[in-house]
């Protein structure tokens, strides 16, 4: 089994793609592989896609 099969089959309906890179950004601050400022990126581009996708949805559910 690939890495992709294995996250695919245990992270791709349990948890978002998307906030599994929040996770692993977090993961990844915490043992300083990457800095604040980049871990603020990261979260702001994750809670705004995640803010896009809620919109789009109530707009979609309207029409």
């Amino acid at each position: 089994m690939s890495n992709r099969e294995f996250i695919d089959k245990y992270f791709g309906k349990a948890i978002s793609k998307t906030f599994f890179v929040f996770l692993v950004a977090t993961v990844s601050l915490y043992y300083n592989k990457v800095t604040g400022t980049e871990w603020i990126t990261i979260a702001t581009v994750y809670i705004g896609s995640a803010k896009v996708t809620d919109t789009i949805l109530k707009l979609k559910d309207k029409f």
